[in-house]
């Protein structure tokens, strides 16, 4: 993807400055008026050439910044006036498809808050089919890596995924028969991996497997349908009675489905994936028909949905 060498010289001056492809592309405008850019193409432009704002790599950087996690109320307050929000859920942390995050992460640059809306770590050791060979020490580093880079460019937010509770639930099944009376104690956030990520990466943990911010729900429920859709509707019925806030929209995971739609009367966005394929997606362990990968950026006004201006982005499909 090539511009005119003059539009390319403007555009990594202007990024020397702004951090804002919508504001690079107006500031193109001006200078060249008769040729009209707008973000996206901007965007498309640095990320294809190698100039993104976030570039995810295998490098090690220093973590330790003092948490600032906080309840789903504190969270609610503290993105109050959001604008922009980017959502995405099921990074599954070693398989994340760089290449795709790497995309989806730079239209995360231009929002007021990124949500991860769940399963962010995979943690094979400790699952349903354990995986001896994997560390996850190494897959927690990864994820650190991972967060961080986003975290330089946007306020992150993340809410629990079944995956991410693997550690908790293995840890509860591993404990001495003696020690049964102090399986409690491993809800406490300290044995909650995200817990410990979130104070490693300076970035908000709900500490609940959903979160409001604005009128968008971001859920990621365990409870699992196959039936497509039947996840994100059974949410609707589920959140309902129960949020008192005014709320408009849905987003979820957990499912690998991507699509969005209305049911009564709320907004809805299954969020699909940010990873590859995994094992358990084929063959007699697979349990869905198809995974997409897919985010989402949500154009909010007044506190509320503006569905004509919001998006979702989707990429490869796995059958």
């Amino acid at each position: 993807m090539s511009w005119h060498p003059d539009w390319e010289a403007a555009a990594l001056e202007l990024a020397k400055t702004y951090k804002s492809y919508p504001v690079i592309a107006a500031k193109l405008r001006e200078k060249f008026p008769y040729k009209f850019f707008d973000g996206d193409a901007v965007r498309k432009w640095f990320v294809y050439n190698g100039h993104a704002f976030v570039k995810l790599d295998a490098v090690p950087q220093e973590y330790g910044w003092e948490s600032t996690s906080k309840n789903l109320d504190m969270l609610w307050r503290k993105y109050e006036g959001s604008e922009r929000i980017f959502v995405c859920s099921d990074l599954h942390v070693p398989h994340l498809d760089y290449t795709f995050a790497e995309r989806a992460f730079n239209y995360a640059v231009d929002c007021d808050v990124a949500v991860l809306g769940g399963d962010i770590f995979n943690q094979d050791a400790f699952g349903r089919f354990h995986d001896d060979s994997t560390d996850f020490n190494q897959e927690y580093e990864q994820t650190v890596n991972m967060v961080l880079q986003l975290a330089h460019t946007v306020p992150v937010v993340m809410i629990s995924g079944n995956h991410d509770r693997r550690l908790q639930k293995y840890l509860c099944k591993s404990v001495d028969t003696e020690l049964n009376q102090y399986k409690m104690l491993l809800r406490n956030p300290q044995a909650d991996p995200l817990a410990i990520l979130a104070e490693d990466t300076g970035t908000d943990y709900a500490g609940h497997w959903w979160v409001q911010i604005e009128s968008v729900v971001i859920s990621h429920p365990d409870r699992y349908s196959g039936v497509p859709y039947r996840n994100i509707t059974n949410s609707i019925d589920y959140f309902y009675p129960r949020i008192q806030r005014p709320w408009d929209t849905l987003c979820q995971g957990h499912s690998h489905q991507a699509g969005d739609g209305t049911y009564k009367g709320k907004y809805w966005y299954e969020l699909g994936i940010m990873c590859n394929r995994m094992d358990y997606n084929v063959g007699p362990h697979q349990n869905s028909p198809i995974w997409t990968q897919g985010f989402a950026v949500l154009r909010m006004r007044n506190g509320h949905l503006v569905p004509n201006k919001s998006k979702l982005y989707t990429g490869k499909v796995f059958t």
